[in-house]
């Protein structure tokens, strides 16, 4: 689960790392409007965990 857990918190850190990303300037108003609303879900804690998805193992 140290795995998973860690490989969530590096998700979380990419949403960070969005507005630097090479190619987010090409993005139609449509991309970026999804963009924006996933980075306002993380924010919010509107995101579904790892833990949720897979469980216990």
């Amino acid at each position: 689960m140290d795995k998973i857990d860690h490989i969530e918190s590096l998700l979380m850190e990419i949403n960070s790392k969005l507005d630097n990303f090479i190619g987010f300037e090409d993005l139609e108003p449509g991309e970026e409007e999804e963009v924006e609303t996933i980075q306002q879900e993380i924010a919010s804690g509107e995101f579904v965990s790892s833990d949720e998805v897979l469980g216990d193992r």
